[in-house]
């Protein structure tokens, strides 16, 4: 099937239309996507960030409060418990510690907020903790890895200072708390449906998870975050792709790293979180791209098709010129036109033309038209008429001057009239020469003439002589 050119330039920019509309479309939604993780990065970011600002200031409030009670126990004697304890409960008290407790360097002795007090060969010797041995080792409050208490066996991490008497080192103090405000604070952290939040230690153990199966043991997934965060050098703007390690999904965290207590915490959301807006967003605008190919393809179609019009027109009046050179037709119609841009400038070049040579082609048919009456006047007989109308062909014209000259040289040589000649031949055929061709003005009339006129003259002699020598009984026969 052959398409016109309005078709064909419709389906050219069609497809560039729809090539338009996808690049697009495609450079929209990529910057959209870009929008679209960008926001749902800072919100997971800022909350892993804010996570671990949360716990670092809890940190530092709580060592603040062990330090200060280390600076009040370091003026008053191991030895006047009472006066330890008072001063532990009301740490306890204050700031919320579920037990407070010092233990000295020199005897061992153990002091507790709840009055539980020991000494060495009760069987608990302060001085292998590991809040005691850390504070003694760091000389500055800190806080301990998380471990499960002896009574209860809830988790639970200490928060120690050291004890220093004239920069001597007499002892330590520490106050434990549960993680179960951690715990709630963390799982609290919500930045999408699937989003949970979960910590885990310098050990790579999950501290907080909503799998409580998972606490307390290392992590593949946390060491692999751990990792990954060290060499980010704890950059928290970088997201981690990874697999959970209990459900088997692909997740997204972002994580951040909490120097007072050397915990990260993590913001986890499921990847197709991030995916299911972007697939909104592609079916948006691969819609909004169809619509616009749709519409933009009929209105261009209707438009190249009105201001292609004139095409149409001026093919078909040269269709209807080439028929007319075909002798199909016998007459031409103008292209009926009129428009000021290069169609109607078009359409007049190709009138003026078409005028032009239709002209000179009626001009050649009349020509050809009286040479065929000359032909058809010669074959009658007559060479008395010349080709007077000129073609507008060179050629035709140069063999209207050949015939013409032809009738010419004839008519000199021959005579206008071939048919009296004939006549007076058959005069002659029958000894009949007194027969005359009247104003002869060819060559052959003339000699006609002649030969007729001498014949008679012979006749006549012939005749005379006759008359002369034969006998009178002759002359009665003849």
């Amino acid at each position: 099937m052959q398409l016109g050119i309005s078709k064909k330039v419709t389906l050219i920019l069609s497809v560039l239309l729809m090539g338009g509309a996808i690049l697009f479309s495609g450079v929209s939604y990529q910057q959209a996507k870009k929008d679209i993780l960008r926001l749902m990065n800072v919100n997971q970011i800022e909350a892993a960030k804010g996570g671990a600002v949360f716990m670092s200031q809890f940190a530092k409030d709580k060592m603040q409060m062990m330090e200060q009670l280390a600076k009040r126990l370091s003026t008053i004697d191991e030895s006047d418990q009472s006066k330890v304890m008072e001063y532990l409960k009301l740490t306890e008290e204050q700031g919320g510690f579920g037990l407070v407790f010092a233990g000295y360097e020199v005897d061992g002795r153990m002091i507790r907020s709840n009055g539980n007090h020991q000494m060495p060969k009760d069987g608990f010797d302060p001085r292998v903790r590991d809040w005691f041995m850390g504070a003694k080792a760091k000389g500055a409050p800190s806080v301990s890895k998380p471990y499960i208490a002896s009574s209860g066996g809830m988790m639970v991490t200490a928060f120690y200072s050291p004890i220093k008497r004239e920069g001597k080192f007499v002892g330590a103090v520490a106050g434990f708390i549960t993680l179960d405000d951690v715990k709630k604070m963390t799982l609290g952290i919500k930045t999408a449906p699937s989003s949970y939040a979960f910590i885990f230690d310098e050990d790579h153990r999950m501290i907080v998870h909503r799998n409580d199966s998972l606490l307390m043991k290392e992590s593949p997934v946390a060491k692999m975050m751990g990792e990954r965060l060290a060499s980010q050098k704890n950059d928290a703007s970088e997201l981690i792709y990874y697999q959970s390690s209990d459900t088997q999904e692909e997740r997204v965290a972002a994580c951040s790293y909490s120097g007072e207590f050397r915990w990260t915490i993590c913001v986890t959301v499921a990847e197709e979180e991030y995916s299911a807006p972007l697939k909104d967003q592609l079916k948006s605008f691969a819609l909004l791209g169809a619509i616009f190919v749709v519409v933009g393809l009929v209105s261009l179609y209707l438009l190249l098709t009105k201001m292609l019009k004139p095409i149409e027109t001026i093919k078909d009046s040269l269709v209807g010129f080439f028929a007319f050179l075909n002798h199909e037709r016998s007459s031409v119609e103008p292209i009926s036109l009129k428009q000021n841009d290069e169609f109607g400038v078009m359409a007049s070049l190709i009138n003026e033309n078409i005028e032009r040579i239709t002209q000179s082609v009626i001009q050649d048919r009349e020509s050809v038209a009286e040479a065929l009456k000359t032909v058809e006047r010669i074959k009658e007989g007559y060479l008395d008429r010349d080709i007077v109308s000129s073609p507008a062909n060179p050629q035709l014209e140069e063999l209207k001057k050949v015939l013409n000259e032809m009738v010419v040289v004839l008519r000199q040589k021959v005579g206008k009239d071939i048919n009296r000649l004939n006549s007076v031949m058959q005069t002659f055929s029958k000894v009949d020469f007194t027969s005359k061709i009247e104003g002869a003005s060819s060559d052959f009339e003339r000699a006609l003439n002649h030969i007729g006129e001498e014949v008679s003259a012979v006749l006549r002699e012939n005749t005379h002589v006759a008359n002369t020598i034969l006998p009178p009984f002759v002359k009665t026969t003849f």
